[in-house]
């Protein structure tokens, strides 16, 4: 069950690894859900990254079902989109997609897709396959599918206003992709689905050290 301001909804289409993501933010729906009867409006979204143009749709979402689409966002990733997230606190939506930038960025309101962030500064080089943010929605874990191992998961302090920050020191050793790659709420532990053997693998990961 969705949880109260900024837990996360999310299903998986195992077929294409694309996936949808959806944020829950109003404390009426939260307890609404308590009692099994989900709002017929208010702050509740899906968003989905897919193969073609524009890349990520986002709809709002209540127990009517969907509502009308919101409108692209006016930059477009720039390719087939393989994950997509909302931060916790609702403020900002991210996508990881094929080709550079690998991972594209935006303000999130009611009134749907903000203005794109500016791209990271330093390389982030190889297709972007996971992107989430930490429950305060300060840091963003990105997986990516490049050669360099130490590139293959990163951490990198964000802001919903400003955008990327400082990159942690990277993880290495990780000699394969991680396709799917998400944050515990309660304990800050970072835990991957990946291309090979075992196929998962997890980290507990802090905001001061990385």
């Amino acid at each position: 069950m969705p949880r109260e301001n900024g837990g996360l909804l999310g299903i998986v289409n195992p077929s294409t690894i694309n996936s949808a993501r959806g944020v829950f933010t109003s404390k009426s729906q939260y307890l609404a859900n308590l009692s099994n009867k989900w709002p017929r409006s208010g702050s509740l979204f899906f968003a989905t990254a897919h193969a073609t143009s524009p890349y990520i749709t986002a709809y709002p979402f209540s127990s009517l079902g969907f509502g009308s689409k919101f409108s692209d966002p006016a930059t477009l990733p720039a390719s087939t989109g393989y994950d997509t997230t909302f931060s916790p606190d609702g403020k900002s939506i991210g996508v990881a997609h094929a080709t550079s930038p690998y991972f594209t960025l935006y303000p999130w309101s009611v009134s749907g897709f903000g203005t794109k962030l500016a791209n990271f500064g330093l390389s982030l080089s190889g297709t972007g396959y996971s992107i989430s943010f930490n429950p305060e929605s300060d840091i963003v874990i990105i997986g990516t599918g490049t050669i360099t191992d130490l590139l293959r998961l990163q951490a990198l302090t964000y802001s919903s206003s400003t955008g990327w920050g400082t990159r942690f020191t990277s993880l290495s050793g990780l000699t394969v992709t991680p396709y799917g790659t998400k944050i515990n709420n309660d304990t800050n532990l970072v835990v991957s689905a990946t291309s090979a053997s075992p196929y998962m693998r997890a980290w507990v990961f802090d905001k001061v050290s990385g």
